[in-house]
């Protein structure tokens, strides 16, 4: 409580990003020279992002605390599923693949589908044990 005007402020520049991000990727889909399947893949990853950071806004302005910290621990993942592409673009062992088109569209949807599987599935899991142990 004692930093909540420094906290509700790197939220508003948070979605700020977010926003303007989200418009840049939506951009970028729908003018992308990589084809369809990519800018598809684009368009998935930006959705995600847009739709997870206005959960956790919609859940903090309804006073759900902790809904919204979920939403942000998901909206964070999507987030970093940017870097994740470059990293593994560059450096996963398979990113000398061929054809270059069918890598991007796989990394492209890997990026961000498969580590919010992974924060889905330890989310649920906490959720499951703490009602466990309310009983």
């Amino acid at each position: 409580m004692r930093y909540v005007n420094v906290h509700r402020w790197m939220g508003r520049i948070f979605l700020g990003g977010v926003a303007i991000g989200s418009i840049g990727a939506y951009r970028m889909a729908i003018v992308t020279t990589a084809g369809w399947a990519f800018g598809f893949a684009l368009l998935g990853l930006a959705t995600a992002w847009f739709t997870t950071a206005a959960m956790a806004l919609y859940a903090i302005l309804k006073g759900q605390v902790q809904v919204h910290k979920e939403w942000m621990v998901r909206a964070y993942v999507v987030t970093f599923a940017f870097v994740t592409f470059r990293v593994l673009n560059d450096y996963y062992p398979g990113s000398r693949l061929q054809p270059d088109g069918d890598r991007a569209i796989s990394i492209g949807w890997a990026c961000w589908v498969l580590p919010l599987l992974f924060t889905e599935i330890i989310l649920q899991l906490r959720r499951m044990k703490s009602s466990v142990a309310s009983r």
